[in-house]
């Protein structure tokens, strides 16, 4: 059942293995390792680096909305301030 904020509530359920597979791109990354994808043009076919973030590329993958989540954050926020 979802609550008032679904993206927040999807983010809770997938937070401790995300957090474990963001742990382990970070380590890999700072080591040296970088992820790469194929890319083909006309001119050019090799393995070129992702232009994404860990974050942005484990909520592609969790399937979660990173805009919403900055707009529920924003409601979050104007709730607690309406409340006070």
């Amino acid at each position: 059942m979802e609550g008032k904020y679904p993206e927040h509530d999807k983010l809770k359920n997938i937070s401790k293995i995300s957090q474990e597979l963001g742990s382990i791109l970070d380590y890999l990354n700072s080591k040296g390792y970088t992820l790469r994808k194929w890319y083909e043009d006309e001119n050019y076919g090799g393995y070129v680096a992702i232009d994404q973030s860990i974050t942005q590329i484990l909520a592609e993958y969790y399937k979660i909305d990173l805009n919403m989540i900055d707009v529920e954050k924003m409601q979050m926020i104007n709730e607690i301030r309406n409340n006070q």
